[in-house]
């Protein structure tokens, strides 16, 4: 999930998160609902408010990309390093 909607609909820049529905397997092979993981991931991230959206690099699906800072830091690196998105 690179997707952020409310005020300003705004896709995560620089980073791949798996989809909604995307199932991936853990080291035992075992299904993982990873785009849930990464939907719940970026609902705590976002949670406390405070989101700022820098300026639009580009625009995908219709909507812009650009980074997004919350007041711990850059959203979608946080998901990076969290292991949540590519």
């Amino acid at each position: 999930m690179d997707s952020l909607v409310g005020v300003v609909d705004v896709r995560l820049w620089g980073v791949d998160a798996p989809e909604l529905r995307q199932q991936g397997w853990n080291r035992q092979g075992v299904p993982v609902a990873i785009g849930k993981s990464s939907q719940t991931a970026l609902a705590q991230l976002v949670a406390g408010g405070g989101l700022k959206a820098g300026e639009a690099v580009s625009s995908s699906y219709g909507r812009p990309v650009a980074p997004v800072t919350g007041p711990s830091g850059d959203i979608g690196k946080m998901m990076l390093r969290g292991g949540n998105a590519l």
